[in-house]
């Protein structure tokens, strides 16, 4: 059995049993995979695709259990080459980040300013996504990790670092009476015109929760999914707003902010991987970047630990 077979039968699952785009994804032939699947299929003496004449229409227990194992097999191979790679003397390559923009835009940039001047021969490539799709990247290896705040339910092949919490505060236009308030309470801010997330975002659920809990009907004017487009209309007079503190630096100088920890609870960002993925020594760099608590040795430990979906260092 030979590892372009495994691809090839990894391929074809991968494709929705289309041989003709399996084949295309192998860079080969129609008739060369039909071969290959059937050459393992005699040499390990069981079916491993069910077919109803020309076509194939499922995968045997017994293909399923391969399939399993197969992926495992090139997922090592994968692993071994970046692991060869890593012994020279030089950092070549990519990382390959998703996050979701309050991140890429406000915690990202410096960290990747410094990874880049450390390593000038690694590509970076950022991708910004939802939640949702940021633990899918990571988890079907299309991203090398995910940054950000991210779903309850992971998929099991990840493991979640914590870099650090999440603070929130109120954001108003310079003068605003809201500002006088050093400790202001939900009474106070649903005083005024209010613009929040929308209800994708874990702020605008969290807003919208503690409001509902204390019985408050804010006067909700807009709703955006974006810190910087509702720092803009704060800043134009709309109303005032809640948000993450990361979100606010000394560029807004026509609002300023209050913290509101005292109502609206801390989230934790994470840090996402995956547990079978070989990391390079520049990703175990960047992800100190991020959060020097996380070492090599710490990250080591929380993506060995049995039940590593969330894990302190």
């Amino acid at each position: 059995m030979t590892l372009q077979q495994l691809r090839c039968l990894c391929n074809v699952v991968d494709h929705g049993l289309n041989l003709s785009r399996a084949a295309r994804a192998t860079n080969t032939s129609q008739p060369a995979v039909t071969k290959m699947i059937r050459t393992m299929e005699k040499e390990l003496e069981v079916e491993i695709l069910v077919r109803a004449g020309r076509r194939i229409v499922t995968v045997t227990k017994a293909g399923q259990e391969l399939v399993a194992r197969a992926r495992q097999v090139l997922r090592d191979i994968d692993n071994l080459k970046l692991a060869v790679s890593d012994t020279g003397g030089h950092s070549r390559g990519e990382l390959r980040i998703a996050a979701t923009y309050l991140h890429a835009r406000h915690v990202l940039v410096d960290v990747i300013r410094r990874f880049g001047r450390k390593f000038p021969e690694v590509d970076i490539n950022l991708t910004v996504g939802t939640q949702t799709e940021i633990a899918r990247w990571t988890s079907s290896g299309e991203v090398d990790m995910g940054v950000g705040t991210l779903p309850d339910n992971m998929p099991a092949n990840l493991v979640r670092l914590n870099p650090y919490p999440m603070s929130r505060c109120v954001i108003a236009p310079l003068a605003h009476p809201i500002l006088r308030r050093k400790k202001p309470t939900l009474k106070d801010i649903g005083r005024y015109p209010l613009i929040t997330y929308d209800h994708r975002s874990k702020t605008g659920q969290l807003v919208e929760r503690i409001f509902a809990t204390a019985g408050i009907t804010p006067n909700v004017t807009l709703k955006a999914n974006s810190a910087d487009i509702i720092k803009a209309y704060v800043a134009a007079g709309m109303g005032i707003a809640i948000v993450q503190a990361m979100a606010i630096n000394k560029q807004d100088r026509s609002i300023r902010a209050i913290n509101v920890d005292h109502l609206f609870p801390a989230s934790m960002s994470w840090i996402v991987v995956r547990k079978d993925h070989y990391l390079r020594r520049f990703q175990y760099e960047f992800i100190a970047m991020v959060s020097p608590k996380w070492t090599r040795e710490e990250v080591d430990r929380a993506r060995a630990a049995p039940n590593s979906a969330a894990r302190s260092a």
